[in-house]
């Protein structure tokens, strides 16, 4: 928006220092990086809305996003490809992203991007509305959604079709301080849970069945590491107690640290995804990872968003 509350018929990106007018950013420009990247996969330039909007802005949003495709796939280069995914927009009125998806699907795109989630709506509400829109795409294409991140999130988009995931799910626990821990192998789920903290110790320290609180004074002289078992570098190297130490010491090794074991695993959990469906047993590791946190007392998507 500009100064007088009017919306920009651009991106603009903010400064620390101004509120607006840092950069506009329109599709000319953003093509012009785009090509310079020339990356394997694109998403044409959105213009996403918070859930609360009004219906008019949100109507205004879905022909903007439609504007700007057709404006960005005319600026792509032709011997470089079709590797373009129009973004799906909407917010929360399910009509009108039902209608960017249809019109999007009529364009000479790549694949398809869901854009808008994460952004205020309800879990149970993101369900539907994103099952109705992946009905309207084809199943050939390749379909993406950013803005969500949750374990149970990610399998909800899963068992509705999406194939690619844009988060920042590790950076966002990484920065509270947080390790993921949640069980990733069905046939190992038996883990030593009796020396396992329990739910409610786990609430205590400030973690839960998913994560741990590594700026808990419970874990100043846990000498194990983040996920017994784990692979990733800082779980074969160092303790829970020293990045604890490291935290609260406010050494910059710390976030290091987490970040390696968060993104290892987080990719892990990609991989038994793909494993579980390699197996066709999909469905099964859904349920068995949902039981398995519904039984640790952890909070749903639409309730927790760490």
């Amino acid at each position: 928006m500009n100064q007088t509350g009017k919306v920009l018929p651009r991106w603009v990106l903010l400064s620390r220092r101004h509120l607006v007018d840092a950069y506009q950013v329109g599709p000319a420009k953003y093509m012009e990086v785009v090509n310079a990247f020339k990356p394997d996969l694109w998403v044409s330039l959105p213009d996403e809305v918070p859930s609360w909007v009004a219906e008019k802005r949100n109507r205004l949003s879905v022909d903007r996003t439609l504007q700007w495709l057709d404006q960005c796939l005319s600026l792509q280069p032709a011997e470089y490809g079709n590797r373009c995914l129009g973004v799906v927009v909407g917010s929360t009125s399910l009509d009108e992203r039902i209608r960017s998806a249809e019109q999007t699907a009529t364009r000479n795109v790549a694949g398809f991007s869901l854009g808008g989630f994460g952004l205020g709506e309800d879990a149970a509400q993101r369900a539907v509305q994103m099952e109705a829109v992946l009905t309207k795409l084809p199943k050939e294409k390749v379909r993406h959604v950013s803005g969500i991140g949750l374990p149970e999130e990610i399998l909800q988009a899963v068992g509705a079709g999406i194939d690619v995931f844009d988060s920042i799910y590790p950076f966002m626990l990484t920065k509270g301080g947080y390790a993921m821990t949640f069980p990733l192998n069905m046939e190992n789920s038996q883990r030593s849970f009796d020396s396992e903290p329990t739910g409610e110790e786990l609430a205590r320290s400030g973690g839960d069945s998913a994560k741990i609180n590594l700026r808990s004074v419970a874990y100043r002289l846990d000498n194990a590491p983040l996920v017994i078992g784990c692979k990733c570098y800082t779980c074969r190297k160092h303790t829970r107690a020293y990045i604890n130490h490291l935290i609260n010491t406010h050494e910059m090794l710390a976030q290091t640290l987490l970040e390696i074991h968060n993104t290892y695993h987080y990719l892990e959990f990609f991989k038994a995804i793909r494993h579980s469906i390699k197996l066709d047993k999909f469905h099964d590791f859904r349920n068995w990872f949902t039981s398995t946190r519904q039984k640790s007392g952890t909070p749903s998507p639409s309730k927790s968003r760490q």
